[in-house]
């Protein structure tokens, strides 16, 4: 019984001991295999043995914003993406996660300004518009959400999660005809998401209401 567990114990070690590699690339590389397979801990542990060899290395410290953020540890990701900018102004992706951690937080201003600063330099890139026009939806600025949510349908015209948002936008503004047709295309998109025929059935209820009414 003893052997046993000392087999068991022995096995466990090998899982919690560290690969050895020669360069911060490879520590990286390996960091990012965990992450994607949900062992942040783990991945953590890589992304600073990568640091340890290369501390100018950005996309360390953008892979370690991302751990953060998993590992709930919100001001630790900002910090890391930080320290990723700093080494490289222009890097996209982490305007992009720092905005996603402001969200997270609450800070919307923040979370808007971040998304700003990735459209400077990924304009064409649907994700940050629907973000922004989420935000904008929960801040009740309707006429914005709309503009963010057609921008992000235009650069994307097949996703059905910007035309649900911009439905709800357009029928916060009144404009149910519109609304009622955007809702019919994120259904037409993705007819397996509750939230798009509950969306287009409220719009109908006020459709119906207004009709009643005069």
């Amino acid at each position: 019984m003893k052997e046993q567990n000392i087999a068991i114990d022995m096995d466990k070690l090998k899982e919690n001991a560290e690969e050895k590699f020669d360069t911060a690339i490879e520590y990286l590389e390996k960091a990012e295999a965990l992450y994607e397979d949900g062992r942040n801990t783990e991945a953590m542990k890589y992304c600073n043995s990568a640091a340890q060899l290369d501390s100018a290395m950005e996309d360390i410290y953008n892979m370690k914003g991302l751990i953060s953020y998993e590992l709930y540890q919100y001001d630790e990701a900002i910090k890391n993406y930080d320290k990723a900018l700093m080494l490289q102004p222009d890097f996209p992706e982490v305007f992009y996660n720092k905005a996603l951690v402001y969200e997270e937080t609450g800070d919307l201003e923040r979370a808007i300004l971040n998304y700003e600063e990735f459209l400077k330099l990924s304009p064409e890139k649907a994700l940050a518009y629907l973000g922004m026009g989420q935000i904008y939806l929960e801040r009740e600025d309707s006429i914005k959400a709309e503009e963010c949510l057609s921008k992000a349908i235009e650069l994307e015209p097949h996703n059905a999660e910007a035309y649900a948002y911009r439905a709800m936008a357009l029928w916060c503004l009144g404009k149910l005809a519109e609304a009622l047709k955007s809702a019919n295309r994120a259904i037409e998109l993705n007819s397996h998401d509750s939230n798009n025929r509950y969306i287009k059935s409220r719009i109908l209820e006020e459709i119906s209401g207004d009709k009643e009414g005069v």
